[in-house]
């Protein structure tokens, strides 16, 4: 919560990796609660999620897209 509200703007991604199914999503909960824009329970959502967050920033930053397309190997 402390860090959410030093940057406000920066989306906080959080891994929860290996914990019990019976406990992952009380856990996801609270660090939502606290300001996690997205908690990962696995590599591979972990994974997908920086690759997401990693995208959206470079589109953002570029007009037209192209740096994205490079990045992901979609480039012409």
């Amino acid at each position: 919560m402390r860090l959410r509200a030093r940057v406000p703007t920066v989306p906080l991604v959080a891994a929860r990796l290996g914990d019990p199914e019976s406990e992952a999503a009380d856990r996801v909960a609270l660090l939502e609660t606290a300001g996690c824009a997205e908690v990962a329970v696995s590599l591979d959502a972990l994974k997908s999620t920086l690759a997401r967050i990693a995208r959206s920033a470079l589109e953002s930053a570029s007009p037209d897209g192209t740096a994205a397309r490079a990045v992901s190997g979609q480039a012409r």
